[in-house]
């Protein structure tokens, strides 16, 4: 039984591994219980895997998804309209997080999370595409 052993996606740039990521992310959506963390090195990627994960969700589940962005202090949730690619954020309470079955951020912006008592993922990815500047 694989159960519980970490997996490992390797390929070349280009290969759709943001893609099989994204996936995963949306069947274990598809379990309630479920909460999952998804990072990256950069914004950009992380932009990227959201704009990915949306064409891969159910319609309804985007809602349950929080794209976190900060500063040096405050946790922002960022929007991503569909129409248009605007950086608009408004900020949000760690009361905010705990409703969000599925956080992607940054592997730095990820470390304000560990100050939020009793948030536990069942789920981590980290998907390292889209790393150069």
């Amino acid at each position: 039984s694989a159960a519980g052993v970490p997996y490992l996606l390797l390929g070349p740039f280009g290969t759709g591994k943001t893609h099989v990521l994204a996936t995963a992310v949306a069947l274990v959506l598809s379990e309630p219980s479920n909460r999952t963390l998804v990072c990256t090195h950069l914004n950009r990627g992380a932009d990227l895997f959201c704009w990915t994960l949306k064409d891969h969700l159910r319609k309804g589940d985007y809602e349950f998804v929080l794209r976190l962005v900060s500063n040096e202090e405050t946790l922002s949730k960022l929007c991503l309209p569909s129409d248009t690619y605007s950086r608009t954020t408004r900020s949000i309470s760690d009361n905010d997080i705990p409703y969000c079955r599925a956080i992607v951020t940054t592997f730095q912006t990820s470390l304000h999370l560990l100050s939020i008592p009793k948030l536990r993922f069942t789920h981590i990815l980290l998907d390292e595409g889209a790393q150069s500047p």
